[in-house]
């Protein structure tokens, strides 16, 4: 049960399953093909093709996605190509995957005997190989397709077990959690068939996130149509034929339908907020993370109280730099996104941060404004840039913002971890009190982490921030760090239960 769908080209519009085979002594050459069209929210944006191929007693799977979604006026690209090389019995070997997200090229290369692999993570000029032993029974495109075939369409069916994408997480197998319902008629295309229900939870490492998917399947374990909540927005996959899949796609405004409204106003000069996070769905949320202006408890239905509170402008530091933190190592290292050897970003924070002996929190404060000034073309265009890249191109909206000025930071010696959540507008492109996404940089200084934004950057009246996730991006997927989101965001209601209102002195 391949995702997505296992289909052979045939005329436009009309899928035609490859022949059954037995999963056990699949036929050589391509025995298996699969083409899907990508739709969010009802616009088609992209496609997908998987191909299985049986070459001596190795199965080789090869994947290509691309699609286009728009951020306002800004369109961004995505392409994604894999191959993976396995055991006729689903054992992984080897793999590569090269992913290009708005001219962001990482590509991840491993080799090993099915649980110890040697992998070389590379963005830009930035190498990270690493020696990495996944769980026992990690399994990848076709080992996952012969689990399927395997365990059977049975209503009732339920496993999970140990996936792995290079193109998900280049260092960590992830938890895939299947139920099998019972077959219902299902409308594809116009077309209304007697299919299976399977529902797929991926689990991020962390365990903090997840994200449910649900396939339908007929009997020949052929997925005809699967749907995917992100963050709020419904992508749709549906079975396709080459000619369909390929054919014009537009890309959809996914930053405008990702907004949220808050039910009332905050007014001018707030001094505290009290708000109730809610699914909608009643799953429970997990705890968000910590800061000098956030206080969150659980609930006992499992929504969150989350306390926000204006707090004095930060002037001067403390004590020792990350002292009470457990273990300020992660807060301070170089990774894929923070590459602190980098020349140019060395150079940048020697010029901005002021002359050694400068008081760190006067560092952190001229970093902030530095990384406001620098990145001078200010938009949407950009995927999700590394520091350095940040650093050449000068371009990007509050994620490359955030990820410059926590490596700035960490090249000054200050721990810096990112935020990411959602941020209160009164106003925004006519609508009132919106909740848009937003990720900032945090500084842990005095025994708490502290917001330092260079994207919105506080003017008299400073900006609400929900954080919801906090990340060291150390070791990090995008991956990953959406789940984690998703988790938020899928079916999130907030509402207002208390506000302090302005001082009167």
């Amino acid at each position: 049960m391949a995702a997505p769908a296992a289909l052979a080209a045939g005329a436009p519009g009309t899928p035609i399953p490859t022949p059954d085979y037995d999963y056990r002594n699949p036929p050589p050459g391509v025995f298996d093909e699969q083409w899907m069209e990508i739709f969010i929210s009802g616009q088609k944006v992209g496609y997908s093709h998987q191909t299985f191929r049986r070459a001596g007693d190795h199965v080789f799977t090869e994947s290509h996605e691309e699609f286009r979604v728009k951020r306002l006026s800004f369109i961004l690209s995505a392409v994604t190509d894999s191959t993976s090389e396995e055991t006729l019995d689903g054992v992984p070997l080897a793999f590569h995957c090269t992913s290009d997200m708005s001219d962001q090229v990482i590509t991840v290369d491993g080799k090993g005997d099915g649980k110890t692999f040697t992998i070389t993570k590379t963005v830009g000029t930035f190498q990270d190989p690493q020696t990495v032993t996944f769980p026992a029974g990690t399994l990848m495109g076709w080992g996952q397709e012969r689990l399927s075939r395997l365990k059977g369409l049975a209503p009732g069916t339920a496993y999970t077990f140990s996936g792995y994408d290079p193109s998900d997480d280049a260092f960590s197998a992830l938890t895939m959690q299947v139920a099998v319902g019972k077959a219902e008629k299902t409308l594809v295309k116009d077309r209304e068939q007697e299919l299976s229900k399977v529902d797929l939870r991926v689990v991020s490492k962390s365990g903090e996130g997840a994200a449910d998917m649900t396939a339908w399947v007929d009997a020949g374990f052929h997925v005809h149509k699967m749907t995917v909540d992100l963050a709020g927005l419904s992508m749709e996959l549906l079975a396709s034929t080459e000619t369909a899949a390929k054919s014009a796609f537009l890309p959809q405004d996914i930053f405008a339908a990702s907004l949220l409204t808050l039910p009332r106003d905050l007014p001018p000069g707030t001094q505290s907020v009290t708000l109730e996070l809610h699914r909608t769905d009643g799953q429970p949320l997990p705890l968000p993370p910590e800061s000098a202006t956030e206080h969150s408890v659980r609930l006992p239905d499992g929504g969150i109280a989350m306390t926000l509170r204006r707090v004095p402008r930060l002037e001067k530091s403390a004590g020792p730099l990350g002292a009470s933190l457990p273990d300020v190592a992660p807060y301070l290292a170089r990774n894929s996104y923070m590459d602190t050897r980098d020349q140019l970003l060395r150079h940048l924070a020697d010029q901005a941060g002021g002359p050694p002996g400068t008081d760190p929190v006067a560092v952190a404060w001229q970093l902030r404004d530095f990384v406001a000034d620098y990145i001078n073309q200010k938009d949407l265009g950009v995927g999700f840039a590394t520091a350095t890249q940040a650093a050449v191109t000068r371009e990007g909206d509050c994620t490359e913002h955030a990820v410059l000025l926590a490596a700035l930071g960490r090249i000054r010696g200050l721990p810096t971890r990112t935020a990411s959540g959602l941020a209160y507008l009164p106003v925004y492109q006519g609508q009132k009190n919106v909740l848009g996404f937003h990720m900032w940089t945090q500084f842990y200084f005095n025994g708490q982490w502290v917001d330092f934004d260079s994207a919105l950057t506080d003017g008299p009246e400073p900006y609400w921030r929900l954080g919801l996730v906090a990340s060291d991006l150390n070791e990090v997927s995008l991956s990953d760090f959406s789940l984690e989101l998703m988790r938020w965001m899928a079916q999130l209601k907030i509402t207002v239960t208390a506000l302090v209102p302005p001082s009167k002195d």
